[in-house]
């Protein structure tokens, strides 16, 4: 018997950064996205859609003559994605007038999939000189962390520079080469580096040279667990740009993420 197929199909402007800014948007941020974007038909569909479904944001496309558009596909379930994707300019991508449009914000947040996009040690230096005009930043770590742990000094450099590091608890245990929260806490803390680890039902950790604390999630029954961690993210920021404390912004985004999750928000 033939396996049922899926009778539809969706394209969506998004992925980590996209989802972050429309988030951040809706719970009242004044927000850019900035993307690196091709003279391609696809690249051409995707900034329409951003452009027409997200008036309120400001969309910066980073052309260049080595970028491709990158293509995500999701195949979406109750357990969460799978996910694919196409990008074939690892490391090309220009990040020329980047800067300029970064300084017009008070903060700035990457997702992990700069890394793959940009040249690390011309990142670095994006990132450093956001700190020299009193910019704040944050990072989110994506699921292909490990392809980066040959570049680990770098890695780690460019972690430390940021004011808050995101990443679910599957992401910090590679970096960390540790499954254990004791040794995520110890990797963090060896590096320097100010963390939030979002552990889905469990809640989410702060952790940095001196502090740790938790916040717990709320309880929910599970409906949409896709786009639950950048959700997060984003009520964070939302928050801490209010001018709440860490502790705070951690329980706004817990309760963010539980109301996306149980299909609320």
């Amino acid at each position: 018997m033939a396996g049922k197929r899926e009778s539809r199909m969706t394209i969506n402007g998004g992925g980590s950064a996209g989802n972050v800014a429309f988030t951040a948007n809706g719970l009242g941020l004044k927000v850019g996205l900035a993307t690196p974007i091709a003279d391609d038909d696809f690249g051409m569909v995707l900034e329409a859609l951003v452009r027409n479904r997200h008036e309120n944001v400001r969309y910066y496309p980073l052309r260049g003559a080595d970028n491709v558009t990158c293509a995500i596909v999701s195949l979406v379930n109750r357990q969460g994605s799978r996910r694919a994707y196409y990008q074939k300019n690892r490391g090309k991508c220009s990040l020329e007038g980047l800067l300029e449009i970064a300084s017009k914000y008070s903060h700035v947040h990457l997702s992990g999939y700069t890394l793959e996009l940009f040249n690390l040690d011309e990142l670095l230096g994006f990132i450093t000189s956001l700190r020299e005009v009193d910019v704040s930043t944050s990072f989110d770590l994506f699921p292909r962390i490990g392809v980066f742990l040959e570049s680990e000094s770098k890695v780690y450099q460019m972690l430390r520079e940021f004011d808050f590091v995101f990443g679910n608890l599957r992401e910090f245990k590679i970096l960390a080469l540790s499954n254990g929260i004791k040794g995520i806490q110890k990797f963090i803390r060896a590096n320097q580096i100010r963390a939030i680890v979002k552990m889905g039902s469990k809640g989410s950790l702060y952790v940095d040279s001196s502090e740790v604390f938790k916040s717990p999630s709320i309880c929910v029954k599970p409906i949409n667990l896709k786009g639950a961690g950048d959700c997060y993210v984003a009520a964070y920021l939302a928050s801490s740009l209010e001018g709440l404390s860490i502790e705070k912004s951690m329980d706004r985004a817990n309760e963010a993420a539980g109301l996306h999750v149980s299909g609320r928000l």
